[in-house]
């Protein structure tokens, strides 16, 4: 396991996943997050930023990352620090000069606030929630 990262094997598959992401977008839009989530070649990715909580430098947006990757028998959840939501070139190459100041920073903020916890237990709830709907 990375060092910035926190992942949990939930056994349970959706055949869409759609819904379970809408609903963590929501959980967390009501938190007063800024949300942003995409549909990846391996699953769905969501991004969580903050006022200031997470730091923004040159243009440079930093967010909690959350992965939810289905496989044939669980559904993998991630959480990790990166750039919120597609950045352009330019804030990527300078996410990687400054990443030693920041990412230690942001990942101690995060886990202060047990943020990727929270994550991954919205995002396990709710694929609880639509599997007892599907059967």
């Amino acid at each position: 396991m990375a060092i910035f990262e926190s992942t949990k094997c939930v056994p349970i598959v959706l055949e869409d996943l759609t819904p379970v992401v809408n609903e963590v977008m929501e959980y967390f839009r009501r938190q007063g997050y800024e949300v942003a989530g995409q549909k990846t070649a391996n699953g769905w990715e969501i991004s969580l930023t903050k006022g200031g909580v997470f730091k923004s430098l040159l243009g440079l947006k930093t967010a909690l990352k959350i992965y939810i990757e289905p496989t044939a028998k669980l559904t993998v959840v991630k959480t990790k620090v990166g750039l919120f939501g597609t950045q352009a070139l330019p804030t990527t190459i300078a996410f990687w000069i400054f990443w030693p100041v920041l990412i230690p920073q942001i990942w101690g903020l995060v886990q202060q606030a047990k943020l990727d916890e929270e994550a991954i237990s919205c995002v396990e709830a709710s694929l609880q929630s639509h599997a007892k709907t599907i059967t």
